[in-house]
């Protein structure tokens, strides 16, 4: 792997948005610049689309979740999934290959190959068509590069917020960030709603902290004469999507000295 959660991978409308764009390109190169079809440049195009996207696993992105550490292989649509353990034994498990996500990753590839070779097979090499080639791939790299800034900034805390929350400390306050963050688990999960204001008998809070451009929230309830009665714990990547970890697993270990949650892992902190 050659990049590591560097590039955000692009959402389903923004494929639509690539896929019509390169629709329009493939029609001007056949009407417009009476380019043949022909089932060599089928094949050959096919093979170096399908080459391309296998090169794109170098990119990937990786993320804790529960009790593991996630990677996801492909680019800009992440097409494999790897998943190690963070404790003890850390062989990959819960390898999974999307076959839709790969068709539309070598889908996006398959612009390039099929333009070059539309060119390289062609009779008439004009001038006109080489400046089609040139600002038409030029526009179809830089466009996914752009969703994926505009995804990022959306989602990245700023410098300064980031200087204020660490991955391993406790965030006492939320940032806007996280506060957005929240609101989206809130509306996959509405019973969360006004949770840390519409309170227990003992009491409830929220737990948040930070890893890459993860954020994590353990939903906890405290006991009366417990520290801790059950917490629930969410992961919500900077795409906003929402994953549930788990529950605080045995709410009796409140008894043997827990006294907070560690979110990423919805595990029991007990004190130093």
């Amino acid at each position: 792997m050659l990049i590591y959660n560097k590039i955000t991978e692009l959402r389903y409308d923004q494929f639509l948005v690539l896929f019509l764009i390169e629709i329009a390109l493939i029609l001007i190169n056949l009407l417009v610049f009476k380019k043949k079809l022909s089932f060599k440049l089928i094949f050959s195009t096919s093979i170096v689309a399908i080459g391309l996207s296998l090169l794109s696993m170098m990119i990937v992105h990786g993320f804790y979740g529960g009790m593991a550490y996630h990677e996801r292989f492909g680019w800009p649509f992440p097409y494999e999934g790897i998943s190690r353990g963070i404790e003890g034994d850390s062989t990959p498990w819960g390898i999974n290959l999307d076959i839709w996500k790969f068709l539309a990753n070598t889908t996006y590839w398959g612009l390039f190959p099929f333009l070059l070779l539309s060119q390289y097979f062609s009779k008439k090499k004009g001038r006109k068509y080489q400046i089609f080639l040139l600002c038409s791939l030029s526009f179809y790299i830089l466009l996914p590069l752009l969703f994926s800034y505009l995804d990022t900034s959306r989602s990245e805390l700023s410098p300064e917020e980031t200087k204020r929350v660490s991955s391993t400390e406790k965030i006492t306050g939320l940032t806007d960030i996280e506060k957005r963050k929240r609101e989206a688990i809130e509306d996959v999960y509405p019973e969360f709603k006004n949770f840390d204001t519409n309170t227990s008998f003992a009491g409830t809070f929220i737990e948040s902290t930070q890893r890459d451009s993860d954020h994590y929230f353990a939903y906890i309830v405290n006991g009366s004469g417990v520290p801790i009665a059950l917490a629930t714990c969410f992961r919500v990547d900077r795409m906003f999507r929402v994953y549930k970890i788990g529950e605080f697993p045995d709410y009796l270990d409140s008894y043997i000295g827990y006294t907070n949650i560690d979110p990423v892992t919805c595990s029991g902190i007990k004190p130093d």
